[in-house]
């Protein structure tokens, strides 16, 4: 922070130069922890820019930073035209995409961002190391992934951008994600505060301090007695076997300042819980709520001061950044209050750096953070579901737990309320003249939620609630339970222990395990594999079965043992080569469409000598020729498979004969001799030869 008047550029979103803007009379830049990130220009004249212009400049750090005009207006002062153009950080537009599911399994970081911004003009940037996690978006935008990999892996999301050589326009856009945007290494800066200071605001908030805090983790699920799981839980995990028994940790020092008085007049602790319905490793819980211990024994306190009035507090603001951690000591309270904090706000004047003002504090978390510890509330509240069940009804000391944690966290967070008579409370996250991005209306009997707005600037609620039902897009939850069937959304796990399942004329008993289709369709992605439930038809390439039963199927490369099949079988083409089984044991062969040939066991025979003796066996039946390709042929007398067979000869029979008789006269006669030659293969005579006089 410090410099001289920026260059501000004007392109459009199609990266048309526009100019330089000029006749400038104010450039506030505010920018916060929790993403906020505004540039606020006011103009002499009435320039024809336009909502979806973009603005870029270089920042006093030497950082491009790139803009998108959301509200242009032009209104006239003394008749002298002025425009005022609010522009939020061009990273909005990944709201505008959409994932319809990716699940992310032992992903880092780096790799979950990756799947996020895939289809999207950004690409990633410096990304702190991380542990492999599951994560997962559905139906989200690329903005709401990030944020969600932001809360898993405990990162913050800082965009960065590059200038065009000439300085006219974004060519490449970047997404870091990093522990702690800022410094955090090295000296810190230093604050010191005390009563006599002035230009400082001061924010003293100890209402929620806690000075002793219970942990407990996941509920130890119930089971029947079977051993069985019922779906239920009841108490939850406590840390005590690894902490001398105690399941809390305490810091008496804290309590000794901030504690309760008890009736004697000693200090006592201001008690508090950490729950996290997740964790079930005892060792873990402890460390978690050592940490949450460290954030709530404190006060929240902010200091918001002009450069000028830091100054009086021993603090240079010359070069500070947001998220640089500062050592805060504050004498005002005694005794003194020592706090690791951070700068959390800048609202810098880029024409008049003096006249920028910080907001230093110890509030480390995000807003996205923030939520998840209130998400944690809601999965401590789903894992007491046995013990509702258990009761009936829903006791009150769990409702006053998720309710004072939520509005713990809320009102550290901030929210802006307006009553307004007809329509009732609407709630936004910033002032309601301040372009807020997110709006809880509760009216009468309803509520409704929206992170965004329509065209016509109307909010557009996407999440409803009544007294009759929830209506939302997107629903956040650990595990989903109904009697003893559970979905937990973490790890995909659908579990249904009994009841049915029905859809049209299909239905899935659970008790007893039965799924029974009638109509409809069953196939796979690639195409390679149908059955068609409505008539029967299975057709698959590349099967292996073992006791099949089928009608009417249609198969490439099956493997099977068993298979009792009804209709008819076929395989290749009966308009090329193929063949063809029917259920009467005919198999048919075709060539080029037409029926070549068959093999049945319908022949029938009797015997001559006796009619009464009937015989049935194999048929043979072609169009052409029947051939036979084989070393031997055997056969015997008898259809007992186990006597020995007579093989058929094979080779060439020679037999002399008269092969002419002549009358020489007188009563005489003359003969010729000749050789007869019969050819045989496996007993069948193939060829004979030509009787030679000799």
């Amino acid at each position: 922070m410090s410099g001289t008047t920026p260059r501000f550029v004007a392109y459009d979103r199609h990266d048309t130069h526009l100019g330089d803007i000029t006749g400038i009379l104010g450039a506030k830049h505010t920018w916060s922890v929790d993403g906020t990130d505004t540039l606020e220009l006011t103009l002499i004249g009435a320039p024809a820019y336009e909502k979806g212009h973009r603005v870029a400049y270089i920042d006093s750090m030497r950082r491009v930073r790139e803009y998108e005009i959301t509200s242009p207006q032009t209104r006239h002062a003394n008749g002298i035209p002025l425009t005022s153009l609010i522009c939020q950080s061009t990273i909005r537009e990944l709201s505008k995409g959409f994932i319809t599911e990716q699940r992310n399994r032992g992903m880092n970081a780096a790799q979950a961002l990756a799947k996020a911004l895939t289809g999207t003009r950004w690409t990633i940037g410096d990304v702190d190391a991380t542990d492999a996690k599951d994560t997962s978006f559905y139906h989200v935008s690329p903005l709401d992934a990030i944020n969600t990999i932001c809360d898993t892996y405990g990162l913050e999301a800082v965009a960065s951008y590059t200038l065009d050589p000439s300085g006219r326009f974004v060519t490449g856009r970047k997404v870091s994600l990093l522990a702690a945007q800022g410094r955090s290494n090295g000296v810190p800066r230093r604050f010191d505060y005390h009563a006599d200071l002035t230009g400082i605001t001061r924010t003293v908030d100890a209402s929620n301090v806690v000075t002793r805090l219970y942990g407990y983790g996941k509920g130890v699920e119930t089971t029947d007695d079977k051993g069985e799981a019922t779906g239920g839980y009841s108490r939850k995990i406590s840390f005590a076997d690894v902490n001398q028994g105690r399941e809390y940790v305490e810091d008496t020092t804290a309590t000794e300042q901030w504690g309760v008085p008890g009736p004697d007049g000693t200090m006592q602790p201001a008690c508090g819980i950490y729950e996290n319905g997740q964790q079930d490793d005892k060792s873990k819980l402890l460390a978690e709520t050592r940490a949450r211990l460290d954030r709530l024994k404190t006060p929240v306190v902010t200091y918001e001061a002009n450069v000028l009035a830091l100054a009086q507090a021993g603090m240079d603001a010359h070069g500070v950044d947001l998220g640089d951690r500062v050592e805060i000591t504050d004498t005002a309270i005694t005794p003194a209050l020592r706090l690791s904090g951070r700068v959390l706000k800048i609202e810098e004047n880029l024409l008049d750096p003096a006249d920028t003002t910080l907001t230093l504090g110890n509030i480390i978390e995000t807003a996205t953070r923030s939520w998840q510890s209130a998400q944690q509330r809601l999965d401590a509240l789903a894992n007491s579901a046995g013990a509702w069940n258990d009761s009936a009804s829903l006791a009150s000391r769990y409702l006053d737990d998720i309710i004072d944690g939520l509005n713990t966290q809320l009102n550290s967070t901030g929210g802006y309320t307006y009553l307004k008579p007809g329509k009732g409370i609407f709630v936004y996250d910033r002032p309601e003249d301040q372009n807020p991005t997110m709006c809880i209306q509760i009216g009468g009997g309803y509520f409704r939620i929206a992170d965004s707005k329509q065209s016509n600037g109307e909010w557009a609620f996407r999440t409803l609630g009544t007294g009759r039902g929830l209506v939302a897009d997107t629903l956040i939850a650990g595990t989903i339970k109904g009697g003893s069937n559970t979905w937990n959304l973490t790890t995909g796990d659908l579990t249904f222990r009994q009841g049915t399942i029905r859809g049209g004329s299909n239905t899935w008993n659970l008790t007893s395990g039965d799924l029974t289709f009638r109509q409809g369709s069953i196939r796979d992605t690639t195409g390679a594999s149908s059955w068609n439930l409505t008539n029967g038809t299975f057709s698959t390439r590349g099967m292996s079965a073992t006791d099949m039963n089928a009608v009417n199927m249609t198969a490439t490369n099956l493997t099977a043992t068993g298979v009792n099949a009804s209709g008819t079988f076929s395989c290749g083409s009966t308009s090329a080569y193929g063949i063809t089984l029917n259920s009467t044991g005919q198999l048919t062969g075709y060539r080029h469409g037409k029926q070549v040939g068959y093999i049945d066991y319908s022949a029938q025979a009797h015997n001559v000598d006796n009619p009464s003796e009937v015989y049935h066996g194999l048929q043979l039946q072609a169009q052409g020729i029947v051939r036979i390709s084989s070393p031997r042929l055997s056969t015997a007398s008898t259809s007992n498979t186990s006597v020995t067979t007579t093989q058929g000869f094979t080779g060439k029979v020679r037999q002399p004969i008269i092969s002419a008789i002549r009358d020489i006269g007188n009563g005489r006669v003359s003969w010729s001799y000749g050789t007869l030659e019969l050819q045989f293969i496996n007993g069948l005579m193939t060829s004979y030869s030509t009787v030679a006089a000799s």
